[in-house]
């Protein structure tokens, strides 16, 4: 068998990522929450990770199976931070990385009260922690790389974005 050489032409149409290994990791979904306080102030969550130390970010996690992305923001957002919240502001969803299936969906949180925080023992193990944190402080946060997580990022500036526009 003999094997064929492209010509020019070949490969001026050929689009080569199309035809070599993609390699992609399978991750599940997941929510990120921006929520506000009616003092403007958002809800961060501080934790120690093993990979990267000790984070600032905002309330979130995995959807579970059978589980919409809603539902999944408002158990995240009760288990990690205790809060409970009557009003929710989808966000849109975004793709963190673009070798990855993982969606993040993102939603805002307002008209907050007092839930039950129920941390799983690896969450209190990593010493999560809420911070109250005024929304400019927080939208700052996010601009100079305090908060590293991408999502929480994006999340934050999509919500001051939308609140300037309303003020």
């Amino acid at each position: 068998m003999t094997e064929r050489v492209p010509t020019n032409a070949d490969k001026s149409r050929r689009i080569t990522y199309l035809t070599e290994p993609y390699e992609h990791i399978v991750q599940g979904s997941g929510v990120v929450i921006v929520a506000e306080d009616n003092q403007g102030r958002i809800a961060l969550i501080r934790h120690t990770v093993p990979l990267h130390g000790d984070i600032l970010t905002a309330p979130g996690g995995g959807i579970e199976k059978d589980e919409d992305p809603l539902g999944a923001a408002k158990r995240e957002l009760e288990e990690e931070a205790g809060i409970v919240a009557a009003v929710w502001t989808p966000l849109g969803t975004t793709v963190p990385m673009p070798r990855s299936t993982l969606e993040l969906h993102m939603y805002a949180a307002t008209d907050l009260s007092t839930g039950v925080q129920a941390l799983t023992a690896t969450e209190a193990e990593q010493g999560l922690t809420v911070v109250w944190t005024p929304c400019e402080e927080a939208v700052q946060a996010a601009l100079d790389g305090r908060i590293k997580l991408a999502g929480a990022a994006l999340a934050l500036l999509i919500w001051s974005a939308r609140t300037e526009e309303t003020a």
